[in-house]
Order: C-alpha cells, then sequence, then structure tokens
C-alpha cells in the first residue's frame, strides 16, 4: 500500500507532464523513502526518471516495497484539474489495482474524487539502475538559456550536438552553433581538464528534445552528466540530462544506447 499527500498538488502535476511526452505508459516503484516512475521512448534510447524522495510530501507512507504500470496519459488527464489551491491525497492499494486520488479545495475545503487504474508493469519495461554508473564530466547551464538555445536551433537542422572543453560549452546543428563559457559565467563544467580534447556530451534529434525543454521550466539549472566508466550495468555509459525539482525530487533522462 503506496499513500501520501501533498499539500500544493500543481507540484505534482508539474512534475508528472513531461512524462507524458516520452512514452503512454510508466514503470511505479516505491519503497519507504522514495518513488520512482520510470517511462522510455519508443526505440528505448531515452530512460526518463522522475525520483521523489519521501521529504517532497507532506505525508508518505509505504508499507512494501511495490513495483506495478501505469498510463501515464490517464495519470496527467486526472493531475490536469489540479490548481494552485488544491491537495492532493493517493492512496493505491495492488489488491484492488486502483490508484484513487482526494482533491481538496486548501479554502473551502471542497473535495472531489477520481481514480486510475494499475496496469501491468509495460512489456517493454527496462530494468535500469542509474546508481551502477559513476559520473565524471558535470555542466550546468541556466534553464532558461538552455531552452533558448535550442529554440533558436530548432530550424536549423533535425537535431543538435552538445561539445564541452574545460572552458566552453558548444551547441552545434547543421550551419549554426552557440558557445557558452565557462569565464564569462554563462556555464558550470566540472571533470574535464585542459589538456583534453573536446568531449562530445549528446546527440539530440529535436523532436525528442520536448520533454526536456518542459522539465527545465521546474529547475533554475539543467545539468549534464556522463560517465566514462561502466560498473555493472548492461549499456554503454550514458549522458544524463538532470533537471532537479526543488531539493527533494529529480527528473533524469538518461540516453542510452543499446
Amino acid at each position: 500500500m503506496l499513500e501520501f499527500k501533498l499539500v500544493q498538488g500543481s507540484r505534482l502535476r508539474n512534475a508528472v507532464g513531461p512524462l507524458r511526452h516520452i512514452r503512454g505508459e510508466a514503470t511505479v516503484f516505491c519503497n519507504s523513502e522514495t518513488l520512482y516512475l520510470q517511462a522510455s521512448d519508443i526505440d528505448r534510447t531515452i530512460v526518463a526518471l522522475l525520483r521523489f524522495r519521501s521529504g517532497f510530501f507532506n505525508r508518505y507512507v509505504v508499507n512494501r516495497k511495490a513495483m506495478a504500470g501505469v498510463e501515464v496519459l490517464a495519470l496527467g488527464i486526472i493531475l490536469e484539474t489540479t490548481d494552485d489551491k488544491d491537495s492532493i491525497a493517493v492512496r493505491a492499494n495492488c489488491h484492488s489495482n486502483v490508484i484513487d486520488f482526494t482533491f481538496e479545495d486548501v479554502e473551502t475545503h471542497k473535495t472531489r474524487n477520481m481514480s486510475t487504474d494499475i496496469i501491468g508493469i509495460p512489456r517493454d519495461h527496462i530494468e535500469f539502475d542509474d546508481s551502477s554508473y559513476e559520473y565524471e564530466v558535470v555542466v550546468g547551464v541556466p534553464s532558461t538559456e538552455f531552452r533558448r538555445i535550442f529554440a533558436s536551433l530548432r530550424n536549423s537542422g533535425p537535431g543538435a550536438f552538445v561539445y564541452v572543453t574545460a572552458s566552453r560549452v558548444r551547441f552545434y546543428t547543421v550551419g549554426q552553433e552557440i558557445v557558452l563559457t565557462k569565464e564569462h559565467g554563462e556555464c558550470i563544467i566540472g571533470g574535464v581538464k585542459e589538456e583534453d580534447e573536446q568531449k562530445t556530451l549528446l546527440g539530440i534529434l529535436h523532436r525528442k528534445i520536448k520533454p526536456i525543454l518542459e522539465a527545465s521550466e521546474l529547475c533554475g539549472t539543467v545539468w549534464f552528466l556522463q560517465s566514462a566508466r561502466r560498473t555493472n550495468s548492461p549499456f554503454p555509459p550514458p549522458t544524463m540530462i538532470n533537471c532537479p525539482i526543488g531539493l527533494m525530487a529529480n527528473l533524469n533522462f538518461h540516453f542510452v544506447r543499446e
């Protein structure tokens, strides 16, 4: 059984929203400390992992670890009814296979109830453990600048590449590039030495950027992290884009290649 309450329900709505652009179904995992939602795109090159620590919620109770599936579109439709005056109480019981939502207007105390079904774990679920990666290269870009850059590059080609040296981050597409420098305080760069050659952080098609742009609106800085070593993962080392949602939640996009 999972129960939690969030006084400002719109925070949950905003955090879940970007997952709708990844896939229609997600895997949900919960334990006493953390609630996860994981979704991968149709060609299994992006794994989105939304992680809530228990402190994100005003009340959070889990009596045992559990994993199940949920329809992200149905979840999104329910959460879209939330406004800034609503609190949300959620109760999920694997025996009834239903997730119940109770919304309460914090001013009038009027309540309304909605529900959605718990489904099986998606057939294309990836057993993905992000703790198996050791990230060495860290790059931070202000979220407003991140959105401005990709809006500018969108009309120049089908996708973009992100490169990094010890002093600058370079966003490149056909016929256009935008450079941010560490010296001028336009970005944060760690883990790259002066003698290192330019590293490729990421290549992404513009049709895949929408959920990341939406997630970037929830944070002040968008973080790129790249691993140079593999530990126990079956995948090559991915680049991860991290959009922190306050101190108690993160929406991470892992770019993996099978």
